[in-house]
C-alpha cells in the first residue's frame, strides 16, 4: 500500500494507552477486496487484520 498510515495514541483503561490506526476508506476498501471469495467474517476481525498490518494495537471503526 502506497498510502502512509496514521496512527494516533489513545488512553485505554486507566492509566494505558494504546496505538489506535486511523484507516482511510482506501484502506479498508483493500482489505475487504483481498479477503477470500466465499469466506464470510465481520467487521472486528477486518479492523485487527488492518491494525496488525500497521503495527497498530487497535483499529478506529
Amino acid at each position: 500500500m502506497s498510502e502512509t498510515p496514521t496512527i494516533k495514541q489513545r488512553r485505554k483503561g486507566r492509566c494505558g494507552m494504546q496505538a489506535m490506526l486511523i484507516p482511510s476508506q482506501q484502506m479498508v476498501a483493500e482489505q475487504i477486496r483481498s479477503a477470500p471469495q466465499g469466506v464470510h467474517t465481520d467487521l472486528g476481525a477486518l479492523l485487527s487484520r488492518l491494525a496488525a498490518q500497521y503495527g497498530a494495537d487497535a483499529c478506529c471503526p
